[in-house]
């Protein structure tokens, strides 16, 4: 008996160990594939320099300035406005161009605020950063904060931070690091806030249900390959950046960025 016993003891663990190497090794497969999908979203995509201004597109006078960013000088426009203290920083998202942002500049223009588009790190005709990925906001911050500085230097004594999704996130950096005093107010449009929480998101739009441990892993695994520091990007913990008044607009249709 004791020998049979054994034998049954030992197919169990065969089995036991055989069920468990499987789990783990579909687990991290399943993570590196997860970590592919985060990392693609890190990956900078370019567009051409734009061949439309606010002049051929709106016929406002501008100013194509370059302000000094910590990675070099990084091109910016900037539309003069009735009020010359007041303006507004606009900060584009992921993939995005000043362009983007041609009716705001309008309406800007109308209230009488200078509005100043910045590029930041990576886009057409502004330096590149070593590894040529978006930073989810915590590189680009610095960006912006140099472009508040260009404002102030130029005449602003009040700005107001515009940015929507990764540059709302840059945004919300920007003030994290210490938010010049002009800085009187921001307006974000489908920030990403935390970005953990928008890979969490996409995961569930996947319609298939995921282990937290598969999605633990894949956030470890896109950190090791690409330096990502998950905190560094979540940016409603500590909320005491947001010291000045905010207009936050998001919706539903939104397929990347969480609501909540």
């Amino acid at each position: 008996m004791a020998p049979r016993k054994a034998r049954r003891r030992r197919i169990l663990i065969w089995v036991v160990a055989t069920l468990l190497v499987e789990m783990i090794g579909g687990h991290l497969a399943a993570a590196w594939g997860m970590s592919d999908q985060v990392a693609a979203e890190l990956d900078v995509i370019d567009r051409p320099p734009t061949a439309t201004d606010p002049e051929q597109a709106l016929g406002l006078p501008f100013e194509t300035v370059h302000y000094d960013a910590p990675l070099g000088p990084t091109p910016a426009w900037v539309v003069p406005g009735a009020a010359p203290d007041d303006w507004v920083v606009l900060v584009h998202g992921r993939a995005g161009a000043p362009e983007d942002w041609m009716a705001q500049i309008d309406t800007i223009h109308d209230a009488g605020y200078t509005s100043m588009t910045i590029t930041y790190r990576n886009d057409a005709g502004a330096p590149s950063a070593p590894d040529r990925r978006y930073g989810m906001g915590a590189t680009e911050g610095e960006d912006v904060t140099a472009a508040v500085d260009y404002a102030v230097a130029n005449g602003a004594t009040r700005v107001v931070l515009m940015g929507v999704s990764l540059g709302g996130a840059a945004v919300m950096s920007s003030l994290r690091d210490g938010a010049d005093p002009a800085v009187s107010g921001v307006v974000l449009d489908s920030p990403i806030l935390d970005f953990s929480d928008a890979v969490d998101a996409g995961a569930d739009r996947l319609g298939v249900w995921i282990p937290p441990t598969v999605l633990w892993l894949g956030k470890q695994v896109t950190s090791w390959r690409t330096g990502l520091d998950w905190q560094q990007v979540d940016y409603l913990e500590p909320t005491d950046p947001l010291a000045v008044p905010a207009l936050v607009m998001h919706g539903t249709s939104d397929d990347m960025v969480p609501i909540a």
